[in-house]
């Protein structure tokens, strides 16, 4: 109820992102919107989220891009005490978060990029910087500070079956030889 005092409410539902609470092989899409970062036990994730996927089912992860404008600033932000974006969020490279996948036997399918605007407090200077969107995406389409990744679960070995189909048998006349018992006389 949104009308109670906020100091009443209480959560109705509490989980672990590292303990999902659904059965092996049940869902067919995970998103993951900054989980990863702020997460105590990334891999732990990553490995629940392999678990609950079925077979080719997809998960979509955002996160901050360390190798982004964003990414710098925070990184000397942390070192000088005024980190730009929360403190405990750490941010995982896409390549990085790849590679995790890879050895969960999860196919990238596609990354995208977005957010090339400075990393500044100021609405005037994001809105004078917002010509950098469009250069961005021209010309360091990797170096966006938002990152947009799609896996697919692949099992190794699975065959999609279709419905069996019977073989009609043909059959063969098989020649039988005819011996001649009674012996003729000329």
């Amino acid at each position: 109820n949104f009308t109670e005092n906020a100091d009443q409410a209480k959560p109705s539902l509490v989980h672990d992102f590292a303990e999902l609470p659904f059965d092996s092989q049940s869902i067919d899409l995970v998103i993951l919107p900054h989980v990863l970062e702020f997460a105590a036990e990334p891999h732990q994730i990553l490995r629940e989220v392999e678990r609950v996927l079925i077979p080719e089912g997809r998960v979509i992860i955002t996160g901050l891009n360390r190798t982004s404008l964003w990414g710098l600033r925070q990184f000397f932000g942390k070192r000088t005490g005024h980190p730009f974006l929360p403190e405990e969020g750490e941010f995982i490279s896409p390549h990085r978060l790849k590679d995790w996948l890879k050895l969960l036997n999860m196919e990238v399918d596609e990354t995208r990029y977005g957010g090339y605007a400075m990393p500044v407090d100021s609405a005037q200077w994001l809105q004078n910087s917002c010509v950098m969107e469009g250069l961005g995406r021209r010309w360091w389409p990797r170096l966006g500070a938002v990152y947009m990744l799609e896996a697919v679960k692949r099992v190794r070995g699975m065959h999609l079956v279709g419905p069996a189909l019977k073989r009609k048998r043909i059959r063969r006349a098989h020649a039988v030889p005819v011996a001649n018992k009674g012996g003729s006389t000329n």
